[in-house]
């Protein structure tokens, strides 16, 4: 995780994942996927970077998620969807 040298206080930290709900569940939270790789014939791994990426994720294996809108969460995984699709 890097630290912001004015303020000490956590800017990014970088997560990958290849589960597609969380992977929805992190975008829908505002985290943005960094890249991709398309492992064919395997799951591919998102790599997402965010304010407490990290965090957010454990938080959602952990049943101490944040509260998202289910719209926005359906959309999220929508549109994870057509990126994975595209890329094979």
């Amino acid at each position: 995780m890097k630290k912001d040298s004015n303020n000490n206080s956590a800017i990014k930290s970088h997560y990958p994942t290849k589960h597609i709900f969380c992977a929805a569940y992190l975008l829908s939270l505002g985290h943005r996927i960094n890249h991709i790789d398309a492992d064919y014939g395997e799951k591919s791994t998102m790599y997402f970077e965010g304010v407490n990426v990290e965090q957010d994720a454990l938080g959602f294996f952990n049943a101490t998620a944040k509260k998202v809108n289910p719209k926005a969460y359906a959309d999220s995984y929508r549109h994870i969807k057509d990126l994975l699709f595209q890329n094979k």
